[in-house]
């Protein structure tokens, strides 16, 4: 029966062997390649398009997690399941995996603006894009800060996108909320669109580098809008406990 089994295990090893070879070599080559055409996109969307500065960067950025999940998606089978969000908005994620911000091109909107933790900023090669789109840096700023450059951006008609468990699930499973994203969706009068993903967790969960075969969903719920939740002063605490039981049924559903 061990003897039998072998061929099937050695199978096995190599699909996952081959899936890491192709992520990985497919993200550092279409890095690479971003690198060195970024110029030429840019602009072509600035002057041509005439897209301001930094919705030129968002949009490079949305064109490259477009072609990653697109080569990817020949290895890692991804399901993408949306209708167009109302824009501007506030979109929030769950969050499992380094590869869910890559994840996030799978989605329609290109123009968002990401509010995430300090390390992607600390990544050399992505770190000037980050600061050039405005993306909002959580750690390490100011409630204050968050909300005016928050304000700010959704003035200018670009969405924003929060994983409001903070970090990388360990387990999987969806945790604690922080209100930051609710409270700024609530004072600015813009709908809650969840995003829900499933597999990345699988793909290669926090604390891995070696990646496993999965399949990928990408689900946008439909949007969640504020007016509901003006009368009490913690309505964006209602919000958030709303919006969190309507992923966690979505995920569930995914998963079946």
């Amino acid at each position: 029966m061990e003897g039998r089994n072998i061929p099937a295990f050695h199978c096995m090893n190599m699909q996952r062997i081959w899936v890491n070879i192709f992520i990985y070599g497919t993200s550092c080559a279409l890095t690479v390649i971003g690198l060195l055409f970024s110029p030429f996109v840019f602009s072509w969307l600035r002057f041509v398009r005439s897209l301001s500065s930094d919705c030129s960067v968002r949009k490079l950025v949305w064109l490259y997690g477009r072609m990653w999940v697109r080569l990817v998606g020949l290895v890692v089978p991804v399901r993408m399941e949306f209708a167009s969000p109302p824009t501007p908005c506030v979109f929030v994620a769950n969050h499992s995996s380094f590869f869910d911000m890559f994840f996030m091109g799978a989605q329609p909107e290109w123009n968002i603006c990401f509010a995430v933790r300090s390390w992607p900023f600390r990544i050399p090669w992505y770190a000037p894009f980050m600061r050039a789109s405005g993306y909002i840096r959580t750690e390490g700023s100011s409630l204050e800060d968050v909300l005016r450059q928050s304000k700010a951006t959704l003035k200018k008609g670009a969405s924003l996108l929060f994983f409001p468990e903070g970090t990388r699930s360990t387990d999987g499973e969806m945790h604690r909320f922080h209100s930051g994203a609710f409270r700024i969706a609530l004072e600015n009068g813009v709908p809650v669109v969840p995003l829900c993903l499933t597999g990345t967790h699988a793909l290669l969960p926090k604390g891995n580098m070696l990646i496993q075969p999965a399949k990928v969903i990408v689900r946008l719920l439909p949007p969640v809008y504020p007016d509901n939740y003006r009368q009490t002063a913690c309505g964006h605490l209602e919000m958030k406990k709303d919006v969190k039981a309507l992923m966690s049924q979505a995920l569930v559903a995914m998963e079946t």
